[in-house]
C-alpha cells in the first residue's frame, strides 16, 4: 500500500470461497475484511442460496441482489459465477485454486468430491493450499452425509432444548450457529496459514458446524455429566438470581430487571410496593419503560428497556464507535452495515470497504488473470459456463 492506507494483515493472500448461505460466506468474510483477495464462487443456475432470502419479488429485475444476508456477509469480496458441473467450469476452478492460498467450502462432503474438487485433487494441484471444510457434522462417520443449517445444529446440539418457556415447546434460536461456525472456521484458516509459514505445506482443516455449537452448549453437558441435572427451558429466568422481562405501559414495551439481593428488593419495595415479581409486573405495566429504567438507576437495581433490533443502528455508543459503516451497493443503494467487533490499531480502520459483488461481477477480470483469452471468455458466456444473471 502507499500513502495513508495501511497494509492490511492478509494482503497478498488469495482465497477461493466455494461457500453459500451464511456460515461459509461469513468465514471468508473475516478473511476478506483482513485484506485477503477473496473470490466468491457461485453457479449461474445455482447461485448462493442465501440470495433467495430476498426483499424483492422473483418477478422483479435483479431480485437476487436484494438479500441483506448476502450483501452483509460478502463485502470486500470479488465474485464469479461459473458452472462447476461443466468441464470448462471445472478447469476454471482448478486454475483458480492453483493461484490460491486458501479454499473454503461448505458443501456436503459428497458434493465437493462429485465435482472433482475434493482435497485429493486440489492439493495435488497446489500442495501449499489450505483447504477449509465446513460440513454440518464432519467428513467421516455415520452422520457424514447428513446436511444441516444453523437450525438443524441448534436442535442436534441441545441449544433449542433450553430456548423457550417452562412447559412449552422448545424454540429454535434461529441462526446463531451460522456465525459461530463461521468464526471458528476463520480462526482455523488463520492457524493453518501460520503453520504453512513454518512447514511450507498446506493442509486440510475440518470445522464441522456442530463443533462450534457444542462449545456453546457446553454448560448443559457439564451440568448433566457432573450432577445428572438436566437443564430445561427457563424463559427469561436464571438459576442464579431472580430476574424477569416485564411488560410496561405503551405498545409492546418491555424491561429486563434483576433482583440479586435483599437490599435491592427492599429498596424497590419502598418505591413500588412490590414484594414479589408478580406484584412488580403489575407496577411495571402502569409505568413506561423509561420510568422503570430511571428508578433502577436511582436505586442501583439493574433494569433496562428491551430494544428492538432495528433501533440498535441508532445507539449513541455504537454510532460514536463507528460500529456501523455506510456502504453503497450498485443495486440496493446506501445502507448501514455491521463492522467487525475487533479493533486493530494498525488497521483495517474501515471494515466494509467494498460492497458485495453482484452475480458474476468479476467474471472477465478474474478469468483474464487466470490466463484466458477474451475470445475464450466470450465463448464461456455464450455457452452458459459463466453468467451475470
Amino acid at each position: 500500500s502507499s500513502g495513508d492506507v495501511p497494509e492490511l494483515p492478509l494482503a497478498g493472500i488469495r482465497v477461493a470461497d466455494f461457500t453459500a448461505f451464511w456460515a461459509g460466506p461469513l468465514a471468508a468474510h473475516v478473511l476478506a475484511g483482513l485484506g485477503a483477495d477473496v473470490i466468491h464462487m457461485e453457479g449461474p443456475r445455482r447461485p448462493d442460496g442465501i440470495r433467495m432470502n430476498t426483499l424483492r419479488r422473483l418477478t422483479d429485475a435483479d431480485w437476487w441482489e436484494w438479500s441483506p444476508l448476502f450483501c452483509g456477509a460478502n463485502t470486500n469480496k470479488r465474485g464469479i459465477a461459473v458452472d462447476l458441473s461443466s468441464a470448462d467450469g471445472h478447469e476454471i476452478a482448478m486454475r483458480l485454486l492453483a493461484t490460491c492460498d486458501v479454499m473454503i467450502e461448505n458443501f456436503s462432503p459428497r458434493v465437493v468430491e462429485q465435482l472433482g474438487l475434493g482435497p485429493d485433487a486440489t492439493m495435488a494441484a497446489n500442495p501449499r493450499l489450505v483447504v477449509v471444510r465446513m460440513p454440518a457434522f464432519g467428513v467421516s462417520g455415520p452422520w457424514r452425509d447428513r446436511v444441516g443449517f444453523a437450525q438443524t445444529i441448534e436442535q442436534a446440539s441441545g441449544l433449542a432444548f433450553l430456548t423457550g418457556y417452562e412447559g412449552e415447546t422448545p424454540v429454535m434460536p434461529n441462526g446463531m450457529c451460522d456465525p459461530i461456525a463461521g468464526v471458528h472456521a476463520a480462526i482455523a484458516a488463520l492457524v493453518a496459514l501460520q503453520e504453512r509459514e513454518l512447514t511450507g505445506r498446506g493442509q486440510v482443516v475440518e470445522t464441522p458446524m456442530v463443533g462450534g455449537a457444542l462449545n456453546t452448549a457446553a454448560e448443559q453437558i457439564l451440568e448433566y455429566a457432573s450432577h445428572q441435572h438436566l437443564m430445561r427451558s427457563a424463559g427469561n429466568g436464571s438459576p442464579f438470581v431472580e430476574q424477569a422481562v416485564l411488560a410496561c405501559a405503551g405498545d409492546d414495551e418491555w424491561v429486563a430487571i434483576t433482583l440479586p439481593d435483599e437490599a435491592d428488593r427492599a429498596a424497590l419495595q419502598s418505591k413500588t410496593g412490590a414484594t414479589c415479581v408478580d406484584q412488580l409486573a403489575a407496577w411495571c405495566a402502569a409505568h413506561t419503560a423509561a420510568e422503570v429504567e430511571a428508578l433502577g438507576e436511582q436505586l442501583g437495581v439493574p433494569a433496562a428497556r428491551v430494544a428492538w433490533a432495528h433501533e440498535v443502528v441508532g445507539f449513541e455508543q455504537l454510532v460514536a464507535r463507528n460500529f456501523f459503516e455506510d456502504v453503497t451497493h450498485p443495486v440496493t443503494g446506501t445502507h448501514p452495515y455491521i463492522a467487525f467487533p475487533v479493533r486493530f490499531s494498525a488497521g483495517p480502520h474501515r471494515w466494509n470497504r467494498r460492497p458485495s459483488p453482484t452475480l458474476g461481477l468479476d467474471n472477465d477480470r478474474v478469468l483474464l488473470e487466470l490466463g484466458y483469452e477474451p475470445s475464450e471468455i466470450a465463448g464461456f458466456g455464450e455457452r452458459g459456463v459463466i453468467a451475470t444473471a
